[in-house]
């Protein structure tokens, strides 16, 4: 899977829902942030399917063309203020049929679109960026 880096932030802007870890795995969170964030990604002319629990955290699924690029979000462990968020190239049956240049143009696209959002949060301190495995 192509990934781009992973931003990290703390912001209380994104309150914990009751039991909204059992659609993910105990301890995991984020069901606001990716709602927000799947809002926010709409109003810069991006196309979003839906928001979905996994096991790992919340998917805003997208309907970006030619590459789908997808966003992962999750609260960092034991955390309910600090979230990491990245983009990940989705490989499809029509996907396959995009080059590596594409994958990494759109993958350069959301981080970017990522950035400007996270700078947006009214109370967001703490942001890194981290390359991911």
């Amino acid at each position: 899977m192509e990934k781009s880096p992973a931003v990290s932030f703390t912001s209380s802007q994104f309150p914990i829902e009751p039991h909204e870890d059992e659609d993910t795995n105990p301890g995991i969170y984020g069901r606001a942030l990716a709602r927000w964030l799947a809002e926010q990604l709409q109003a810069r002319g991006i196309a979003i399917k839906e928001v979905v629990a996994e096991d790992w955290g919340l998917c805003v699924v997208t309907q970006t063309r030619p590459v789908r690029v997808n966003v992962a979000v999750a609260n960092v462990e034991d955390s309910s203020t600090r979230w990491q968020m990245f983009a990940f190239a989705e490989r499809g049956l029509f996907q396959l049929r995009a080059s590596a240049a594409e994958s990494q143009r759109e993958l350069e696209a959301m981080r970017e679109h990522l950035a400007a959002i996270v700078a947006g949060i009214p109370d967001a301190r703490d942001v890194s960026w981290e390359e991911l495995d």
